[in-house]
């Protein structure tokens, strides 16, 4: 569910949906979620939810190629809307209702996202760190861990391009960062004007140490107060972790972690063997979190205790996404679980079934449910 909602994201921060895919492809939701009508309907439903205003339903109908002259093969079969003779499947009836429910309500349109929190990229390497690293890892070692943790704590999150970001006009609530070992020196610079500013930073897998030219550039770590870094590599054996405390719990990394030692005015936050491995820090009227090892979501109930303690609030809901504007506010609940749940929005108890979505569309006071 991250990674879906972190590509439509992406796109909308580039302002170019050429670059990312954006079709709901048949195939590659069946392989995902499961080859049943609601896995569709979620997907479809997160689209909107995320900020899109259109779904591209591809493929919408399983085939033949005249003559065997295909391009993959003569017949294909992607368990599309509709079967390779033209009979529909149940996500078909799925699509004719979502259908109808946007064309009834086109002011959903003129709504924009409203998120809690989100989470900084570079457009300049984007495409290797979202798209084409996926080959070697790297995206999900990263960014992509994250937005997973996030969507599985129930965390609205959206990506904010830090190449074109203006601190001064765009000031997100909370701002969450997992560079690689360097950053534009302008983007360090754009980071610790937006915290002094009053922001909230939460830093994590590497604290930046060179620039954009991989030349020393100790600027982002010196407005931190993070004092002297330290890397520690990963430990030889599979089973001999590094062992982390933080928020009263033990937290295993089989990765390279990061030592600080910020000195006075500091709140440590997390420990191990090798010393600090995270802290927080008062600047300006902001406030940075600085974590020496990247989150994720292998073991989601730890890290949603984590999340949560950096957030300060209790994560145990659905995900919702929320778009607002003109008087109309659309809710999407999200249940990505294998059992349905109740959850309660705006007042309302709703029942949600296995992989499946409700609108709330709330307009003049009338609220009007959709599943």
């Amino acid at each position: 569910a991250g990674e879906t909602l972190g590509l439509i994201h992406y796109a909308r921060a580039c302002n170019n949906v050429l670059e990312t895919n954006l079709e709901t492809q048949a195939c590659t939701v069946s392989r995902i979620w499961g080859k049943f009508g609601t896995s569709y309907d979620l997907t479809w439903k997160s689209l909107v939810g995320s900020g899109m205003n259109a779904v591209n339903y591809y493929w919408f109908n399983d085939g033949v190629n005249f003559l065997e002259s295909g391009h993959y093969q003569a017949s294909h079969e992607y368990h599309c809307p509709l079967d390779i003779r033209g009979r529909p499947r149940e996500h078909y009836t799925a699509i004719r209702r979502l259908n109808a429910f946007l064309m009834a309500h086109p002011e959903i349109a003129a709504t924009a996202p409203r998120v809690e929190v989100s989470v900084g990229f570079l457009h300049e390497f984007g495409w290797s760190a979202f798209v084409g690293a996926r080959v070697d890892g790297a995206y999900e070692n990263r960014t992509n861990a994250l937005l997973n943790l996030l969507a599985a704590c129930g965390v609205s999150f959206d990506l904010l391009d830090l190449a074109d970001w203006k601190p001064a006009r765009h000031a997100p609530k909370v701002l969450f960062l997992q560079p690689p070992r360097f950053l534009p020196r302008a983007t360090m610079d754009k980071l610790a004007r937006y915290v002094r500013a009053g922001g909230r930073l939460i830093l994590s897998n590497f604290l930046p140490s060179l620039d954009e030219h991989l030349r020393s550039c100790p600027d982002l770590a010196r407005a931190l107060g993070a004092g002297r870094i330290q890397e520690v590599p990963a430990k030889p054996g599979a089973l001999e972790p590094h062992r982390i405390r933080m928020a009263g719990k033990e937290i295993f990394v089989l990765d390279r972690i990061e030592t600080y030692r910020p000195g006075r005015g500091a709140r440590v936050l997390a420990t191990g063997e090798a010393g600090v491995l995270g802290f927080e820090r008062r600047v300006g009227r902001g406030r940075a979190t600085v974590l020496g090892w990247r989150l994720e979501y292998l073991f989601t109930d730890l890290h949603r205790h984590l999340l949560g303690t950096l957030l300060g609030r209790r994560l145990d809901g659905p995900l919702v996404l929320t778009r607002a504007g003109g008087g109309t506010t659309l809710k999407t609940v999200m249940n990505l679980e294998d059992d349905p749940v109740s959850a309660r929005v705006d007042g309302r108890l709703l029942r949600l079934p296995a992989k499946r979505a409700a609108f709330v569309l709330t307009r003049r006071r009338r609220r009007q449910v959709f599943i």
